[in-house]
């Protein structure tokens, strides 16, 4: 019976051993672009590998006439800045787009300027509008949340920060659920 109770012993030390030098799980992160761009990784180990329920969070940075598009692979979404938590191997992917006002002539209007009359029933008064373009479709709340991040950290303030649809936050996080909506009440 000693010996029997001996041997079990014995192969639970060695399985607490085998456990103890493997220490908890490590998974890589492989981190890609495409386009011209660079991605920030925080905290951030160069050779990929992270243990089992780190929080790493990614920031993908344009260069100079280019925008950052959109994350593909594990992440997805059309934010800058993502925390991605990592409990597998995982892949991610940094899309940046040249900027080429070509691209924008199919999504534009442009407006001409002019002197316009804004008129009430009390009163009457006329400005002038310099020339501009504006969108000719929606913009949903995911795409303007980066243009908005983008803007507040290059000292740009709105007196009207967005919101997700009708009924978001304004200036939030854009959510799973609503980030497709339009953008409204922005102004600044």
């Amino acid at each position: 019976m000693k010996r029997k109770i001996s041997i079990i012993f014995l192969v639970l030390v060695l399985i607490a051993s085998a456990f103890l030098m493997c220490g908890p799980a490590q998974y890589k992160l492989e981190i890609n672009k495409n386009g011209n761009g660079n991605v920030t990784a925080e905290p951030n180990f160069p050779d990929g590998t992270y243990t089992n329920g780190t929080d790493v969070v990614l920031k993908a940075v344009a260069d100079s006439g280019w925008f950052f598009v959109e994350w593909q692979g594990d992440l997805s979404g059309g934010v800058e800045t993502k925390t991605i938590t990592i409990d597998s191997d995982k892949s991610v992917t940094a899309i940046f787009k040249e900027n080429n006002s070509n691209d924008l002539k199919d999504i534009m209007i442009s407006v001409p300027g002019g002197r316009f009359t804004q008129s009430s029933e009390d009163e009457s008064f006329a400005h002038r509008i310099s020339d501009f373009s504006i969108g000719k479709y929606e913009v949903t709340y995911a795409l303007w949340y980066t243009v908005y991040t983008w803007a507040k950290e290059n000292s740009y303030n709105f007196q009207n920060a967005g919101r997700e649809g009708d009924d978001g936050t304004d200036g939030a996080n854009p959510t799973d659920d609503s980030k497709y909506e339009p953008v409204t009440c922005i102004n600044w």
